[in-house]
């Protein structure tokens, strides 16, 4: 193997040696013009549809939902997926989404141990995705014994919101046909400021901000469907006491009204 190495690398040289003969001048031969460079194919898309999909995972100290604390003041692990589309248009820049959130909770006496809830809606976005409008549904559902089911509610919203950089402003009104354990008509009006902190950072997956809410949630209550419930929600009982006042105030004022003058 040695010899026949070495002897093709003795041919290479001899070739080299006639090819540059003292006393001829080599005549330089053009570049020949380089290929055309293919057009590169475009990338087969791996979301033709251009869906996105937002999974986030929240740990809290307590849930409060609207003031009410749902796990009896413990902690909470709270992970939820949200599927959108891309903008139908351009000319039309309104995305449709589902989602899904899930939450422990703590409520003694009705056999509920986890909160299940599913949404849909349309979003509108503009000024540079500065302005969103949200018009949406959400189904909140309860796991555990027969009596969780009963607890089980829908409820159609309306979210405006504008990012200010700096922070973020969202006000929205809810309504509920017929709310949580079947209290009756609801209305749920909020208001929401947001600042981010960037400066606290982990990574680009985790992130940090602060947030405020302020609301105020109207339940035209049933009264019956929450006795047995109002006995384990000190919060339930308080707000069926206030809708017990306030009927009464009602029906005070109607025959105050209707009382003929002589």
């Amino acid at each position: 193997m040695r010899r026949i190495a070495i002897t093709m690398l003795l041919a290479g040289v001899a070739g080299t040696a006639q090819a540059q003969t003292p006393g001829v001048t080599p005549v330089s031969q053009p570049a020949p013009a380089p290929a055309p460079t293919p057009a590169a194919a475009p990338e087969a898309s791996k979301n033709p549809l251009g869906i996105t999909f937002t999974a986030t995972m929240t740990a809290v100290s307590d849930y409060s939902y609207r003031g009410i604390s749902q796990t009896q003041r413990i902690p909470a692990f709270q992970p939820s997926l949200v599927i959108e589309t891309s903008p139908f248009s351009d000319q039309l820049p309104i995305t449709a989404y589902v989602g899904a959130w899930a939450s422990n909770v703590n409520f003694p006496g009705t056999g509920a141990w986890g909160e299940l809830d599913a949404s849909a809606g349309f979003r509108l976005k503009a000024l540079k995705d500065k302005l969103t409008f949200d018009l949406g549904y959400i189904r909140y559902n309860y796991m555990g014994v027969v009596q969780a089911s009963q607890l089980a509610f829908n409820e159609f919203g309306f979210v405006v919101g504008y990012d200010f950089d700096l922070f973020q402003l969202s006000a929205a009104v809810r309504y509920s046909p017929n709310f949580f354990a079947n209290s009756g008509n609801a209305w749920y009006k909020w208001g929401q400021l947001t600042v981010p902190l960037p400066f606290i950072k982990i990574n680009d997956q985790i992130s940090f901000k602060l947030f405020g809410t302020l609301g105020n949630q109207y339940v035209d209550l049933r009264l019956r469907p929450l006795r047995r419930l109002c006995l384990h929600q000190p919060e339930l009982h308080r707000l069926h006491q206030h809708s017990q006042l306030r009927r009464s105030r009602h029906r005070k004022h109607r025959q105050d009204v209707l009382t003929p003058i002589d």
